[in-house]
């Protein structure tokens, strides 16, 4: 994967990821709140993602296993505090499929780090051609809010 593609993955990974901030109690969050994760949620993922380049050669696989491992994990994490994120009402559904989408990426980057970890190039560059097709309903979801008005930051570029 070129670096253009490194950083398309990025953006549709942080597009998808910004609305992570915030678990939710049993009130809704205002739009404010709720743009405030998102905004936080998408920068520390831009961070993240940065660091893991998925076209790393066959001399690199083991540390592309270390730190996809870590991302994964983030993502898990992220879209475990997203499905209990109690967005405004207009944001709901898109909040579903953000969630969605974050939990298919962390699985998407379970099976990178464990070809990676393998030694198996091929793979790597297989699994890392799917990551634009599985962030699309993510992306799709971010649109969406910026549509209706919210401002998410990082996810929005």
């Amino acid at each position: 994967m070129r670096k253009a593609g490194t950083k398309a993955v990025a953006v549709a990974a942080v597009s998808v990821a910004v609305l992570a901030a915030g678990c939710g109690g049993s009130s809704r969050l205002s739009k404010s709140d709720y743009e405030q994760k998102l905004k936080a949620d998408g920068q520390q993922l831009k961070t993240d993602f940065a660091g893991v380049n998925l076209s790393a050669s066959s001399s690199n696989l083991k540390d592309l296993s270390a730190k996809v491992g870590q991302l994964q994990q983030k993502l898990e994490n992220v879209a475990k505090d997203i499905d209990k994120l109690k967005p405004p009402k207009d944001a709901v559904d898109d909040n579903h499929k953000i969630a969605d989408t974050l939990h298919k990426f962390a699985d998407l980057f379970g099976k990178i780090k464990s070809a990676a970890g393998s030694g198996d190039a091929k793979q790597v560059q297989s699994l890392a051609g799917q990551v634009s097709a599985v962030g699309l309903e993510g992306t799709q979801a971010t649109q969406d809010l910026k549509r209706k008005g919210y401002d998410v930051g990082a996810f929005g570029t």
